[in-house]
């Protein structure tokens, strides 16, 4: 029912790699499935900062299910915060206003 909508789209199923995996009859790519919209939904989410509580009731589904299944986002969310900390902080400049102990 959805093929027409992945095609028009070129929703594709991807590998590990971000490629698309081809048929191995037909040598086409193999159309995407329902669930990978659902998961660039939450990874947009996750990514935008939104609860994990709100995404679980904006899906349908449990916290618990949100957390296990999409950690990775959450892990890849984590890191990009913790970097744009790390390149906020002049090591140099704070050291300036360090007090003596």
């Amino acid at each position: 029912m959805m093929r027409p909508y992945f095609k028009a789209a070129k929703i594709y199923q991807l590998d590990e790699l971000n490629r698309p995996i081809l048929d191995e009859e037909t040598g086409e790519p193999l159309l995407g499935h329902l669930y990978q919209w659902r998961h660039t939904f939450v990874h947009k989410h996750i990514m935008a900062g939104t609860s994990v509580t709100k995404i679980a009731e904006m899906i349908g589904d449990t916290v618990a299910t949100v957390t296990d299944t999409y950690s990775h986002f959450i892990d890849e969310r984590q890191a990009g915060l913790d970097e744009s900390q790390e390149s906020t902080w002049n090591e140099k400049e704070l050291a300036r206003f360090q007090v003596a102990v």
